[in-house]
């Protein structure tokens, strides 16, 4: 039991990995997915050769250079402690 006095959980049903609108996708490591790019046809505009999206497609990281800790970046990505 969490919460005060009488506090009751109303969370009911069982817990699945199957992904279902509405829902939040259960936690699953996922691999990275590394695209080569020519930095042609508007990604001038991006003003950055490295950008490290997440799935949601929200920028986690962007800049010129190779970053020096890549693990420390992708780590922090996604959420766990560096």
């Amino acid at each position: 039991m969490f919460g005060p006095p009488p506090g009751a959980s109303s969370a009911s049903g069982t817990h699945t990995f199957k992904a279902r609108a509405g829902h939040h996708l259960p936690p699953e490591r996922l691999p990275v997915k590394i695209v080569r790019d020519s930095y042609k046809d508007g990604r001038r505009a991006y003003e950055a050769k490295f950008i490290l999206v997440r799935p949601d497609r929200y920028i986690a990281w962007a800049g010129n250079e190779p970053p020096g800790d890549a693990a420390a970046i992708l780590a922090k990505a996604a959420g766990r402690k560096t």
